[in-house]
């Protein structure tokens, strides 16, 4: 259940979009938005290890 002392409305009007009030979803299971980390190298594959939730990959192949 969020803490209603944590719950800020939203007042934005940017170039692209405009957002009022609180945004009204569920709270996900993990308690934090998802983080994926994007990224084949090595070294964004050993960064989605250490930080993200879960990769985004690509396969190469379709065997």
């Amino acid at each position: 259940m969020p803490r209603s002392e944590k719950i800020h409305p939203v007042n934005h009007k940017g170039e692209f979009f405009k957002a009022q009030g609180t945004l009204e979803s569920p709270t996900t299971p993990q308690g934090h938005p998802v983080i994926v980390q994007a990224g084949n190298s090595e070294a964004g594959r050993e960064l989605a290890a250490k930080t993200a939730d879960g990769p985004q990959v690509k396969k190469r192949r379709l065997d």
